[in-house]
């Protein structure tokens, strides 16, 4: 997400003392996903997202809290099942390949790119 827009969100919830109060749980969760894929420094993040330092902390504290104690997780815990029906008998060299609805399959030569695929179609 551009800070831009994150900035702009945030302004909605800042007080004329430049406090924030009520943030909600999706704008606790967007700031700490946006925080956990950024890959430079604490204080160059507060600045772009527009926040003190000493704001920030407190916000991504309790974004963590959030995010560990509810359903904000991006969705509950979907399980997968396996039927025999998909399991191929013969062995794959190495390779992986995933049934989607019992008609397209989709072969991976390694298993990180797997994890990236389930990754992108997670999110």
């Amino acid at each position: 997400m551009e800070f831009s827009v994150m900035r702009k969100k945030l302004n909605s919830y800042k007080l004329s003392n430049g406090t924030f109060r009520n943030l909600s749980g999706e704008m606790l969760i967007e700031i700490l996903r946006t925080w956990e894929n950024y890959s430079g420094p604490f204080a160059k993040f507060s600045r772009d997202i527009g926040v003190r330092k000493s704001q920030l902390g407190p916000i991504i504290h309790k974004a963590r809290r959030l995010a560990k104690d509810s359903e904000y997780q991006g969705g509950k815990f979907k399980e997968v099942k396996v039927s025999s029906d998909n399991v191929t008998s013969f062995p794959l060299h190495g390779k992986i390949e995933l049934v989607l609805d019992g008609s397209k399959v989709i072969r991976f030569e390694e298993v990180d790119l797997l994890i990236d695929f389930l990754k992108k179609s997670a999110a």
